[in-house]
């Protein structure tokens, strides 16, 4: 049985309270921040993949340190149109290096989508994962597409992170898979701790719960990291949340 909590966790939370509530313009700041590293740089992709960064960051943190549900999906919205532009630019032709490009080109992951989830922009999410990927077929309620587009079984790797095997058992509707999975994600990421800084928040662990609620399915796993307790279902204000432009 996992504890609801760890020590490190615990620190991690208190330390990150002390920074958001002295800095009344956190989030304004955290972003100008990382672009300020960038000063000069004419690479405009990874700019935004900064700007995705640092929108992110921002949102977790604002729901680690007061459970304040606005900024975090305000922030989750803007680090996915900040994605949704990223995507437009490569496709006009724009490159960086070859890491973050094999990023781009793997449409299957919920990397970037995972946001726009969060946020509860279902038009964004789609236009981040496209149609015709597993993950898109799951937001649009098509799960027998979906099917299609993955193995009939899921061998999980030596080495692997949970994602693929928990989007599977939501596609096939297998919430006890499922719930199996999520503590496996969870203990391996408090093994990760121990090398480095503990995971406080795992946002795609949201995510992939909050396309478990659209299938019905429950996860049962009460931790930290997985604040689900706190998400609603109401879309983001999307007019109230402008994407910095300066960039």
């Amino acid at each position: 049985m996992l504890t609801y909590t760890t020590i490190g966790i615990k620190k991690s939370i208190k330390d990150l309270k002390q920074i958001v509530r002295r800095d009344t313009a956190f989030a304004k700041n955290n972003v100008q921040e990382c672009l300020k590293r960038l000063e000069g740089s004419s690479d405009i992709l990874k700019k935004y993949q900064y700007l995705v960064y640092s929108y992110s960051s921002s949102a977790e943190c604002y729901l680690l340190a007061d459970g304040d549900v606005e900024n975090f999906k305000g922030y989750c919205f803007l680090a996915a149109k900040a994605a949704d532009i990223l995507y437009r630019l490569y496709n006009e032709g724009y490159r960086t290096h070859n890491a973050f490009i094999r990023q781009l080109e793997n449409r299957n992951h919920i990397r970037y989508t995972q946001y726009a989830i969060l946020a509860n922009h279902k038009q964004l999410a789609l236009s981040l994962a496209q149609p015709d990927t597993p993950v898109g077929c799951m937001l649009s309620g098509d799960y027998e597409k979906a099917k299609a587009l993955i193995p009939d079984q899921i061998q999980a790797a030596k080495y692997t992170s949970y994602i693929d095997e928990i989007l599977w058992t939501i596609i096939y509707g297998d919430e006890k898979k499922m719930n199996r999975l999520f503590e496996k994600r969870i203990r391996m990421l408090r093994r990760q701790a121990r090398l480095a800084m503990p995971t406080s928040l795992d946002s795609y662990g949201l995510a992939l719960i909050k396309l478990a609620q659209a299938r019905n399915m429950n996860c049962n796993l009460h931790v930290r990291e997985l604040p689900y307790d706190l998400l609603d279902h109401i879309p983001v204000d999307d007019g109230a949340w402008k994407l910095l432009t300066d960039v």
